[in-house]
């Protein structure tokens, strides 16, 4: 069945709003960067087909390329929104629960031994910016399964 044109232009739209959002981070306090774009594709994550959740978060996720210069940043965000797309549509209903394993089992380490590794930071440094990041995504699904139960 195809999709209404008028959800696609709305879906399109909101990909687009948060890649401008990534373009805009926000300043935390210790000196990491963030940004508020997570909030609105994680809707999109959670309730579009596999292939077009991924890229709605993948997209945004592309635009911290040139902005935090962090690679790893993309691909991590891009294994999240392939992680969460399975266990939606394997039938899981207890996303928060699952972001937190993907957190605790491949995201956080892999995002701390970038950090760390890749761009030199000190381990408390890299385990900050981590956390952060961690938090960031965290909170954003937890945002996102509230709108998409109640909407």
């Amino acid at each position: 069945m195809p999709i209404p044109w008028r959800y696609a232009l709305r879906g399109a739209s909101l990909v687009v709003l948060a890649g401008v959002l990534n373009l805009v981070p926000v300043t935390l306090p210790g000196g990491g960067r963030g940004s508020f774009a997570a909030f609105v594709y994680m809707p999109l994550v959670l309730l579009l087909p596999r292939r077009w959740a991924v890229f709605a978060a993948a997209i945004p996720a592309a635009v911290t390329l040139g902005v935090l210069h962090h690679p790893f940043l993309f691909g991590v965000i891009t294994l999240e929104a392939l992680w969460l797309t399975w266990w939606v549509h394997r039938g899981g209903r207890l996303v928060l629960l699952a972001d937190f394993a993907f957190w605790a089992g491949l995201g956080g380490p892999v995002l701390f031994l970038c950090y760390w590794g890749l761009s030199g930071l000190p381990a408390i440094r890299a385990l900050l910016e981590a956390t952060e990041e961690i938090g960031v995504q965290v909170l954003a699904v937890a945002f996102a399964a509230m709108v998409v139960r109640h909407s």
